[in-house]
């Protein structure tokens, strides 16, 4: 039998070591910019919070965000006839029918944010609270710079109506269903979000604010002028280390669900497709990054939005 050598393998060993060398990654230097969060709802005033992006390898949690609020800015909205001026209120002097929809925004429970030193932009003018068919524009001055934008809250979304429906081979566990009527003759962007507001009748509250998925937003792209249902889920329960792993995701027979489901303009829509997206593969080692697109003119990111939202209750009865 003929020997195989080990020279070639030797020798291709050394080359291969010679041919290596460090590789040195070069982080380009953290670039603070303002971060815009802001909305507009129908019947609602507006409301901005301004922050301050933090840098990857700073500190993180509470203590970070309560540090990175922005102040001292010149903050007006404009329906293109009226303009306000926004008024910086702080903590306890948020209006708590505001409180959970900054509690949306930041991701924190309300309970939490009212112990937060945090900040936000309101209008106290009565008479100026979003209406359908407006575009409402947005002026922000603060540190010598200018940032604009503008959105529009278009009509509200027609639902023609609920229901819940059990899964099979379960007796007591469902996912609830809405029928949507997509308007035709305009686009139509969507966002859908729920709120268990009692579970099984018994007067427990659920949910401390509206919950929200990685698909909240969608677009009418493959539906347009059709009249379909689609299923939601109960989100609250997927994140309840209570809620056994074979029930996640599924609402109980008798539960009381809230949904809010809101008409977005284009620039809306993409921006929180997009964020929702990247913040539910962002932890995932395999994830390719996401742009995040940002409606927000003059170097400033982030999102003005405008919201035209539907309520509707349904308790889960099959």
């Amino acid at each position: 039998m003929k020997k195989l050598s080990t020279l070639p393998l030797f020798v291709f060993g050394i080359l291969l070591n010679s041919c290596s060398k460090d590789v040195v990654l070069k982080i380009p230097p953290f670039e603070e910019k303002i971060v815009v969060d802001g909305r507009i709802e129908t019947g609602l005033p507006p409301l901005v919070i301004l922050t301050k992006t933090q840098d990857l390898y700073g500190p993180s949690g509470i203590d970070a965000l309560a540090g990175s609020f922005v102040n001292d800015a010149i903050i007006t909205v404009s329906d293109g006839t009226n303009t306000v001026t926004l008024t910086e209120i702080c903590a306890n002097d948020i209006d708590p029918e505001l409180l959970p929809i900054v509690s949306e925004i930041l991701g924190i429970d309300p309970e939490v944010l009212a112990e937060l030193n945090f900040c936000a932009y309101v209008s106290f003018e009565a008479t100026f609270v979003g209406e359908i068919n407006k575009t409402y524009s947005l002026n922000i001055q603060v540190g010598g710079e200018v940032y604009t934008s503008e959105t529009t809250l278009f009509p509200v979304p027609i639902v023609d109506s609920l229901y819940y429906k059990l899964e099979p081979n379960l007796t007591e566990h469902g996912f609830g269903y809405c029928v949507l009527n997509d308007n035709s003759s305009i686009y139509n962007g969507y966002f859908f979000q729920m709120r268990r507001i009692h579970l099984n009748l018994q007067g427990e509250p659920a949910d401390a604010f509206f919950q929200t998925s990685s698909n909240s937003a969608f677009d009418d792209t493959f539906f347009n002028g059709l009249v379909f249902d689609f299923v939601f889920s109960n989100i609250g329960s997927r994140r309840d280390d209570e809620t056994p792993d074979e029930f996640r995701g599924y609402f109980k027979t008798n539960d009381t669900v809230v949904i809010k489901f809101s008409s977005l303009d284009y620039n809306t829509f993409k921006f929180h497709e997009l964020k929702f997206i990247q913040m539910s593969s962002g932890a995932s080692p395999f994830a390719s990054p996401t742009y995040i697109p940002t409606n927000i003119e003059g170097g400033a990111i982030g999102c003005w939005a405008g919201f035209s939202p539907r309520y509707d209750t349904l308790i889960c009865v099959p």
